[in-house]
């Protein structure tokens, strides 16, 4: 009797578990891939609303740094004019006075 018992529990514990893993596998199947609570689903829509920003706003920040490094290649031989102009005045004036330039 206790045999019998045994052998009982033991296929009803099998039907379950095999009619709760094909209803696992089934609903893994359905839902892979797929956000499907709200909760989830809203959070994964603020993620890609931020990360949509964020890239936009690099991009921006890329191209304001491409403006002023173009900005200061165009000064910078303009700055390299001025102050060899100021350093030729400052030789010049240093031989007219008489002293050694710095």
């Amino acid at each position: 009797m206790t045999t019998a018992i045994i052998a009982a529990i033991a296929s009803i514990a099998t039907a379950l578990a095999s009619g709760g893993l094909w209803a696992y596998l089934a609903s893994r199947r359905t839902a892979s891939g797929q956000v499907a609570t709200t909760p989830a689903e809203t959070l994964w829509l603020q993620m890609q609303s931020i990360l949509t920003s964020a890239l936009a706003r690099a991009d921006k920040a890329e191209e304001q740094r491409d403006k002023l490094l173009d900005g200061y290649a165009q000064i910078a031989p303009t700055l390299a004019s001025i102050d060899s102009s100021l350093r030729k005045l400052l030789d010049v004036t240093a031989t007219t006075q008489g002293s050694d330039p710095p």
